[in-house]
């Protein structure tokens, strides 16, 4: 009974019992108001990006920027090449004459005397000598009668050939002050007595009476002297003094400064 029912109902809504065409406007009814505006939907979601387009014309170049700092100066560049030779001058007229010629050989002249007299005072200034009794062997000097000048025969150096070891002299080649050492040696029961004389004049000395043993005596003095001044030493009478290969007994000196 109840699927009759519902055929029923759906013909009616059809309009088949009326006898026309489904649907007719003839017989459909009054049109009910609008309803209200639905809810809008929800945002679609973004397309994929297109494709690149081409590229766009050049811009307008911008304002210039402000000058930077000043960067460190670079390196020197490789010299330039070398420039053309300048005009040639003037020949000289007249300029080398016979006087002035010979007023630069007089100049020369002097010049040549004057650096020839500088060097002998240069060389003058180095003075140094020491040298021992004997070059050779071993001996005893004395006893003499008179007091006799020792000659120092084993020259160790003699810078300025001022001392003389064929009479055992020193020669001063400059004014100046000079230093002097000497030593003297001797063996037991002898005497031992050695002066040193500046021109006849003498300075200093040691001696030793008869020692119970080797007696060794050493004296020094700072003379100022004038050039040509002469200095040795001299054994006194009945005096020995000793020397061999060691040189015991020596004589020394050299200038402490030039006046």
């Amino acid at each position: 009974m109840a699927p009759v029912y519902f055929i029923f109902l759906l013909m009616l809504q059809s309009g088949l019992l009326h006898g026309g065409e489904p649907n007719c406007p003839a017989h459909c009814g009054v049109p009910g108001t609008p309803g209200h505006n639905g809810l809008p939907g929800r945002d679609g979601r973004d397309g994929k990006d297109g494709a690149i387009g081409p590229k766009g014309e050049k811009g307008e170049p911008g304002e210039k920027g402000d000058r930077g700092v000043q960067g460190p100066p670079g390196h020197a560049g490789a010299p330039g090449p070398r420039g053309l030779p300048g005009l040639k001058g003037d020949p000289a007229q007249n300029l080398i004459t016979p006087e002035k010629i010979k007023d630069i050989e007089e100049r020369l002249r002097v010049t040549e005397e004057t650096l020839k007299v500088l060097k002998q005072e240069n060389e003058g200034k180095k003075v140094a000598f020491s040298a021992g009794l004997l070059a050779s062997g071993l001996q005893q000097t004395g006893p003499f009668a008179d007091q006799k000048t020792l000659v120092y025969q084993k020259v160790f150096t003699n810078t300025g050939n001022a001392y003389d070891s064929n009479n055992g002299i020193f020669t001063a080649p400059v004014k100046g002050v000079y230093f002097f050492r000497f030593y003297a040696h001797s063996h037991t029961g002898n005497q031992m007595a050695v002066s040193l004389y500046k021109n006849d004049q003498p300075q200093c000395s040691v001696f030793s009476l008869k020692a119970e043993s080797n007696a060794n005596g050493s004296n020094g003095v700072v003379l100022t002297l004038e050039s040509g001044d002469k200095v040795y030493t001299q054994l006194w009478e009945n005096s020995w003094v000793y020397d061999d290969k060691e040189s015991y007994t020596s004589f020394s000196g050299f200038l402490l400064f030039p006046m």
